[in-house]
C-alpha cells in the first residue's frame, strides 16, 4: 500500500512540475525561432518569417495568433516582437505567465 502511495505521489509531482515548467520551455523555443528569423531576415521575406514562427507556435501549442506577432521595419532593420500570457491551473494553485520577445536584425526586401 505504501508503494502505491509513493508511486502516485511521484506521478502527481511529475505531472504538476511539468505543467508549470512547460510554458517557459515552450517560450524558449519561440524566442529562439524569433531570434533566428531576425538574424536571418535577409534570407526570408516577412511572410516566410511569419510562417516559420507560426510553425513553432502550432508545434508547441503556444496560445498566440498571427496578429500577436509584430514586424516593424526601420530602414534596413526588421524588429520582430511578440507578447502573450498563458495560465496554468491546478486544483491547488493557478499561475499566469507573461512572456515577451523582441529581436532586431538586418532585413533586405526579397523580390
Amino acid at each position: 500500500m505504501k508503494k502505491i502511495f509513493v508511486i502516485a505521489f511521484l506521478a502527481a509531482a511529475i505531472h504538476f512540475g511539468w505543467s508549470f515548467a512547460s510554458p517557459p520551455i515552450k517560450h524558449y523555443f519561440l524566442d529562439s525561432k524569433i531570434r533566428e528569423m531576425a538574424d536571418q531576415g535577409r534570407l526570408f521575406n516577412q511572410h516566410e518569417m511569419l510562417n516559420e514562427i507560426m510553425r513553432v507556435v502550432e508545434e508547441k501549442k503556444i496560445p498566440i495568433s498571427q496578429k500577436d506577432i509584430q514586424f516593424r521595419k526601420d530602414g534596413n532593420k526588421m524588429r520582430i516582437a511578440v507578447s502573450y500570457r498563458t495560465t496554468v491551473s491546478t486544483p491547488f494553485y493557478t499561475k499566469t505567465y507573461t512572456f515577451s520577445s523582441a529581436h532586431m536584425g538586418v532585413y533586405e526586401q526579397r523580390r
